[in-house]
């Protein structure tokens, strides 16, 4: 049975055999989504601040709905940093994010990683 709504799934390589999935649920923001995988695969460094990740990854797009208000394992593309964020706690963030998806596997491994880490993001081709 074909799922309700279309998803990508994406990962986070870091180094020490590190991998950490996100789902991307297109029917949240297509034209986000559709930017960022038109941009992969693609190389960034970690950066922390506060309870967040943030992977400057910057991409082109026409605006669509944002809020501030993200829970723990949300992904969300920031447009005024031009970076993909990954939250670690439930906030309000500083100004408007787009929520893109969610972390499945490997949050916790997150806290973990240090500042300035180097990550590839790819897509996973699942059939």
């Amino acid at each position: 049975m074909k799922s309700k709504y279309e998803k990508y799934t994406i990962k986070l390589k870091i180094p020490q055999d590190i991998e950490v999935k996100i789902e991307l649920i297109r029917k949240i923001a297509p034209l986000t989504i559709q930017a960022i995988l038109k941009n992969l695969p693609f190389n960034t460094r970690i950066k922390k601040y506060r309870k967040q990740i943030i992977l400057y990854f910057p991409i082109k797009f026409k605006a669509e709905k944002t809020t501030v208000n993200v829970k723990r394992s949300d992904v969300a593309y920031w447009p005024l940093s031009q970076a993909l964020c990954i939250y670690l706690e439930d906030m309000r963030t500083s100004s408007p994010v787009i929520l893109v998806g969610k972390v499945t596997e490997g949050l916790n491994l997150l806290a973990k990683i240090a500042s300035g880490t180097g990550v590839i993001i790819s897509e996973i081709n699942e059939n």
